[in-house]
Formats: structure tokens, C-alpha cells, sequence
């Protein structure tokens, strides 16, 4: 998994030659290689719903994270 995305974290696209990880550069990534069915809506309102829905989820790995990193010494931080 570390090889298709340094996080080793889900979801990874794998299409050929081309890994793609995160929410939005999978469906970015899909719309414009497969043209239907569209995955992000084309118009304003959804679109705009389903980047919120990405950055709430980003939101929630950001703030587990922190908890993680505040509760651990510095010594055991590594990258």
C-alpha cells in the first residue's frame, strides 16, 4: 500500500500506469478519464456538496492526527 500512496491509507485508484490517492483527484481523475457517469455534479450546488463531504472527512483524519501527535513525546514522532 505504501508504494500506491505514502499515507498508506484507502482509497487508491490504480489505472495502468497512473496511481492516484485522495477523495477529490479520484473523482477528478475519473471524470475526466471516463466522461460518464459523472461522479462529481456539474453543477455549482453539487459540486459544492461533495467537496464539503471531502473536507469534512479531511477534517476528521486532521484532528485524529493531532490527538495522536499531541499525546505522543516528540521523540516518538517520527515522519
Amino acid at each position: 500500500m505504501l508504494a500506491r500512496n505514502p499515507r498508506g491509507t484507502l482509497p487508491v485508484l490504480e489505472h495502468g500506469p497512473t496511481v492516484v490517492h485522495e477523495v477529490q483527484a479520484i473523482l477528478a481523475y475519473t471524470d475526466q478519464t471516463w466522461r460518464t457517469p459523472v461522479l462529481v455534479p456539474p453543477r455549482f450546488r453539487g459540486a459544492a456538496l461533495t467537496r464539503l463531504h471531502a473536507a469534512t472527512h479531511l477534517h476528521h483524519v486532521a484532528m485524529a492526527l493531532f490527538r495522536w501527535l499531541s499525546r505522543r513525546a516528540p521523540h516518538e514522532r517520527t515522519p
